[in-house]
């Protein structure tokens, strides 16, 4: 998840990445799958790269046998369709949309602290 967020943020397309599910509920196991929300500025100029990005995080992910559930959106919105009770852990978040839907959230530079 830290590669994967340094990765990331190395992106001009990418202005959020949000952990969910098990990771910030914490109760993370080896068997459990990354639930990710990665958000890319919208406009067909960054769909592209933003989708290539995906699919290398998915080979990334597969070849360390780590299963992951990821999603790319092109906004705020998709984030709300998500479960209350799973507030988001934000690893990248540099969109003024994002922060304003997510008032007092700030990112976190790595998620070891989450899976102790």
């Amino acid at each position: 998840m830290n590669d994967m967020a340094v990765r990331l943020r190395k992106s001009e397309s990418i202005v959020g990445m949000a952990m969910y599910g098990s990771v910030t509920r914490k109760v993370w196991h080896d068997r459990s799958d990354l639930d990710m929300r990665i958000v890319r500025k919208p406009g067909l100029k960054y769909w592209l790269p933003a989708n290539l990005i995906m699919l290398r995080e998915r080979i990334i992910a597969t070849m360390a046998i780590q299963p992951m559930d990821m999603f790319l959106a092109d906004g705020v919105k998709f984030l709300g369709l998500l479960r209350a009770d799973e507030p988001p852990v934000f690893m990248i978040l540099r969109d003024e949309a994002l922060s304003k839907a997510y008032p007092g959230f700030e990112a976190i530079d790595e998620i070891h602290s989450l899976c102790e």
